[in-house]
């Protein structure tokens, strides 16, 4: 297996993650630190970034459960998978977040 394709698969750190804007750093629930935001130039993005990575596992989540409650599939592309209506939408961006 290649490296790439043994990280795509590893399982993220479980949530919830906290961003910490002082020291620019995400921690997850067992106080280890998971990442560390950075920004360059002017414009510094680091405290979106932040909030946005920080809440990953719990959006992650939400959008699982969303879609287990939609009992059928999308009649616009019949489940094409493509990014042609909500429903594939989200679950294409649940396979990008768990390498799939």
């Amino acid at each position: 297996m290649k490296g790439d394709d043994r990280k795509a698969r590893m399982p993220h750190t479980q949530g919830p993650w906290k961003y910490d804007d002082e020291g620019q750093y995400i921690f997850g629930p067992n106080t280890e630190m998971i990442a560390e935001i950075r920004g360059y130039g002017e414009y510094l993005p680091q405290e979106a970034n932040g909030r946005l990575i920080a809440a990953a596992p719990e959006l992650l989540e939400a959008l699982e459960s969303c879609l287990s409650t939609i009992q059928m599939e999308c009649p616009e592309c019949d489940g094409c998978k493509a990014d042609l209506c909500t429903q594939c939408r989200a679950k294409a961006a649940i396979r990008k977040a768990k390498g799939e």
